[in-house]
């Protein structure tokens, strides 16, 4: 009897340990899509992003060209006053945190559609830096560009990447939404492909905060989809 008790146990444990190990491969390829996140919905935009991530939006506003209205991830905001911005900006990434922002900047001497097309081959953050990558894309239906800096830990937060992302606002070329994202490994990979399902999830949901000037960006960028 005790055999068979000891036997059972020993299965049961054998099956959890497999189902945590399937979970696991599931979230890490974006499989299991709708378990384990939340859902974002203000400031004219939405987006799904991990449920053990942790949102603040007690950012005080700017005058200046760009802002951000939400910081985002892993990273823990630090001894600050909810508010205090640059309180936490001081503070590190630790192995396997994630941070993101979100913000508006104004473009007022020229447009996204200018700035995405000509500036493929960017200079990396410092001489021993290997240059930048950008790629043209969109993202909710606007044209946008991402661009990709190997920091390798070399920078204040220890990041091992950054990744950034320009979209143009609903009809405008000269307003865009900033996602700026940084990580530190050792699952560089997996961090990654979190930023960009977040991203791959974004979606409008206000009037565009800019004036309505120029409206779509031609190529090199995609071809916008037609409406399913």
């Amino acid at each position: 009897m005790a055999t068979t008790r000891t036997r059972r146990i020993g299965i049961e444990i054998a099956v959890v340990a497999a189902a945590m190990v399937v979970a696991g491969f599931l979230l890490r390829a974006g499989i299991w899509q709708g378990v384990g996140t939340r859902h974002y919905a203000a400031n004219g935009v939405e987006f799904d992003y991990p449920s053990a991530w942790t949102i603040h939006d007690k950012i005080p506003g700017s005058t200046g060209l760009g802002s951000e209205f939400l910081i985002l991830g892993t990273l823990p905001w630090g001894p600050c006053a909810e508010y205090d911005i640059n309180c936490h900006y001081q503070q590190k990434l630790d192995p396997g945190q994630v941070t993101i922002q979100l913000g508006r900047l104004a473009i007022s001497t020229t447009d996204l559609c200018e700035l995405g097309a000509t500036s493929g081959d960017l200079a990396g953050r410092g001489p021993g830096d290997p240059p930048a990558t950008r790629t043209l894309l969109r993202i909710a239906g606007r044209p946008a560009f991402r661009t990709d800096y190997a920091v390798g830990g070399t920078d204040y937060y220890l990041a091992d990447e950054w990744r950034n992302w320009d979209i143009a606002e609903p009809g405008t070329a000269q307003g865009a939404l900033t996602i700026q994202a940084m990580y530190r490994g050792p699952d560089v990979a997996a961090l990654r492909a979190q930023v960009d399902e977040l991203a791959a999830s974004l979606r409008w949901t206000g009037p565009a905060p800019y004036p309505v000037s120029g409206s779509d960006c031609a190529a090199p960028f995609p071809v916008a989809l037609a409406p399913a």
